[in-house]
């Protein structure tokens, strides 16, 4: 069975994804494309192997009898409406982080997909299907290092642009920290505190630092750097009361050079999670021809929404914030 591929949105994430499927996803074929920069899309339309179709129109595309499934890597705050045509036409659709922007719309999408009665949407958390963090959740399960007490995490980027807010250290960065660690310990958030030091311009808030608990008494700092120049470097060590267990550090041939001994660090996250990116829509396409999804749904999608409101609201107050999720529908 081939699934005909819609692809909405073409900047960086949608024209990756377009190479990705093209080159690495068996069972996956690229047939229509849609961008508000159409010149963008004919041009990344004619590298395809097969004949693609352009709209102008994202909900044409999801109509059209020429696509069997959807990807959605428009800006974030088109992906609820996106992803409720989807469901309404009942084609599945993976959506890139976030599933939406607000808690309420992540809610109207569960409550849509419940009402179809079949499981159509997957969320663009890449993490989950990384091999170091699944090798981390391995020695979880495993009971490898005891009770688990407490995660220490970095996520720095190397730059940002202007027009990132210090709002978006959580819907942009942390976010994926928010949902990789509930899945590593199968544990959900109970409070979060953020704080941080504004950077030499006064405009960011830029480190910021966040301590959640979770339900299950443990502890969580994360240090969310996005101008940290140096490179791009996600860290994770994960404590329990018998050992401990992190991220293997940058996999790359020692540099030796202007005085410095050490490694190239990654410059963002595509060489970092690229096998991630890979992995996540070759699961996908796999899960629609057996009718199921295979990685993070709706409702992680929403937990995730819930959290970063309350993340952001700790920021803006400066005290910590209780996190409150609703009861989890039996449908997921």
């Amino acid at each position: 069975m081939t699934v005909r591929i819609g692809v909405i949105g073409v900047g960086l994430a949608g024209s990756a994804h377009v190479r990705t499927i093209n080159d690495s996803v068996v069972g996956g074929e690229i047939t229509a494309l849609a961008d508000i920069d159409i010149t963008r899309a004919e041009a990344l339309a004619k590298g395809c192997p097969g004949p693609v179709t352009v709209f102008d129109d994202a909900e044409a595309l999801i109509r059209s009898e020429l696509v069997d499934a959807v990807v959605i890597t428009s800006i974030a705050p088109t992906h609820a409406e996106l992803v409720l045509a989807c469901i309404a036409q009942g084609k599945p659709v993976f959506c890139e982080k976030p599933l939406a922007v607000t808690a309420d719309d992540c809610e109207r999408i569960v409550e849509a997909e419940i009402r179809s009665g079949r499981h159509l949407v997957q969320v663009g958390f890449m993490r989950r299907f990384d091999p170091a963090y699944r090798d981390l959740r391995a020695i979880i399960r495993e009971d490898a290092i005891g009770e688990v007490v407490a995660i220490h995490a970095a996520h720095r980027n190397m730059r940002v642009p202007e027009h990132f807010t210090s709002e978006m250290h959580t819907t942009e960065a942390l976010i994926h920290e928010i949902d990789v660690f509930r899945w590593l310990l199968d544990d959900e958030y109970a409070q979060v505190l953020v704080e941080g030091t504004p950077d030499a311009s006064g405009r960011l808030i830029d480190p910021q630092f966040v301590r959640f608990r979770t339900e299950g008494g443990r502890h969580i700092d994360v240090e969310v750097f996005v101008n940290a120049e140096y490179g791009y470097d996600i860290t994770c060590e994960v404590v329990g009361r018998n050992g401990t267990a992190a991220l293997p550090g940058p996999s790359a041939p020692p540099l030796n050079a202007g005085g410095i001994e050490g490694v190239r660090h990654h410059a963002d996250f595509r060489t970092r999670f690229a096998g991630a990116y890979r992995d996540e829509l070759v699961e996908w396409v796999a899960g629609i021809v057996r009718g199921e999804v295979r990685g993070p749904d709706s409702w992680d999608g929403l937990v995730a929404a819930i959290v970063s409101d309350a993340a952001v609201s700790s920021l803006h107050s400066g005290v910590a914030q209780a996190i409150e999720l609703p009861d989890k529908p039996n449908f997921y």
